[in-house]
């Protein structure tokens, strides 16, 4: 089902599409599986119920990012006429569920939130700033600080992204170019929020889908229960040092190496698989500038016309900043190969 939260409807939540069947695939459940539904919203103009069938011990886990998942079927509330069957959701976690709609009535897509406000922590200034997307309008501010200057700019809904020229009065050091700001969803262990990752489309400042940055919500909606890897290797641009790095998972040994330099530096560590997380030392032998105190350094999948993952670092300690504030992001640009167990 399209994600409402972790699942579908007609919600404002943006959703991957991953496939379409020939017909109902959950008509009847295999044998350990139950029938749940879903209906966001029956106040839409055409209210969509999605049917599924899921194994009632992971119900808990889906009833945290769908509060309006409940177990039955969709025909006992009113959504008799069938329209589709689809694979899709977050990845990770994909699930392949029935669309219906009252008789009469067509189904729709909504791509990206019509209506939104967040603050966002900017991983290379530092800073904060807020967000507001009303329709196909996208504004832009400073946020906990004096300045005092705006940007705004046509979001196109198709691809959840708008074009942003930063080069505005009062606004300090923009970029030289315009740069593309693409509304993410990340999903992790500790739940689900959103970020925008911004590119040069001209390619000026690099190679036009690096990311230069990412801005990431300073709050969102909580969850447990999101899956770990248990083997991963890629190669992640990091936002703050601007450099790459490399990470390596196997079983619960995480390794974190440079990447794309001279650099020869090795730092390992433990997965705690129940958070999917690991302590970070950084202060290895010749390893430049290491933070001064250890790090948490957390998975998370990462979703919008593409899908990858990300590491999220933190100061467990409070010395840098707020526990649970993101110091630094990484984002993947390339992977090696990874298994997923859930």
């Amino acid at each position: 089902m399209r994600l409402q939260s972790a699942f579908l409807l007609g919600s404002s939540i943006f959703s991957v599409a991953l496939g379409k069947d020939a017909g109902p695939c959950c008509k009847t459940c295999e044998a350990g599986k139950e029938k749940y539904y879903s209906v966001p919203s029956q106040k839409d103009p055409n209210p969509q119920c999605g049917e599924t069938c899921i194994t009632p011990s992971r119900y808990a886990f889906w009833k945290v990012f769908e509060p309006k998942l409940l177990k039955g079927d969709c025909a006992s509330h009113g959504f008799t006429k069938y329209v589709s069957t689809e694979t899709d959701g977050v990845w990770p976690l994909a699930n392949t569920n029935d669309r219906y709609v009252h008789s009469g009535s067509t189904a729709q897509k909504d791509l990206c939130p019509e209506k939104l406000q967040a603050v966002y922590a900017d991983m290379h200034d530092g800073d904060k700033k807020e967000v507001t997307i009303e329709g196909t309008t996208i504004t832009i501010k400073p946020s906990g600080n004096k300045q005092t200057w705006v940007v705004r700019s046509e979001l196109d809904r198709k691809s959840c992204s708008a074009s942003i020229d930063f080069n505005v009065p009062g606004k300090p050091g923009p970029p030289p170019v315009n740069l593309t700001a693409t509304f993410w969803y990340s999903v992790s262990e500790k739940g689900m929020k959103t970020e925008f990752e911004f590119t040069d489309p001209s390619g000026t400042l690099a190679a036009k889908s690096y990311p230069l940055n990412r801005w990431v919500e300073l709050s969102g909606k909580e969850g447990k229960g999101w899956p770990c890897q248990k083997s991963l290797r890629a190669v992640y641009a990091d936002m703050h040092d601007g450099d790459k790095k490399e990470i390596i998972i196997d079983g619960t040994e995480l390794t974190i190496k440079p990447s794309g330099n001279n650099q020869t530096w090795v730092v390992k560590s433990h997965v705690d698989s129940k958070t999917c997380s690991a302590i970070i030392n950084f202060n290895v032998p010749g390893k430049p500038g290491p933070p001064p105190v250890n790090l948490t350094a957390s998975l998370l999948y990462t979703f919008s016309t593409a899908k990858k993952t990300e590491f999220e670092f933190t100061d467990p300690s409070g010395t840098l900043a707020a526990a649970d504030f993101p110091l630094n992001h990484w984002v993947e640009i390339s992977k090696a190969g990874m298994e997923l167990v859930i």
